[in-house]
């Protein structure tokens, strides 16, 4: 398996987001899915599969946040347009 998002699937498992460093466990997953800090996810059964697109923007704006970056420029145009 690759350790690079961009080689994964479009729907990526919770082993995936595993490899790719952002939960250290499925229990870790499972507690940020249910107290709401996880990447958006689709529940099919018993299986939970996260679109990769997501995951690039949930770890983009995790990013911005360590950064104290909260005001996204493109973001900020966006809304003034708007109103």
């Amino acid at each position: 398996m690759s350790n690079s998002i961009q080689d994964m699937p479009e729907y990526l498992s919770t082993q995936h987001l595993i490899q790719l460093g952002i939960y250290p466990s499925i229990d870790a997953a499972y507690q940020a899915r249910i107290q709401g800090y996880s990447p958006p996810y689709i529940k099919l059964r018993h299986k939970i599969l996260y679109q990769k697109q997501a995951v690039i923007e949930f770890l983009d704006q995790r990013m911005r946040h360590k950064n104290n970056d909260s005001v996204n420029p493109h973001h900020a145009n966006s809304c003034s347009e708007e109103k």
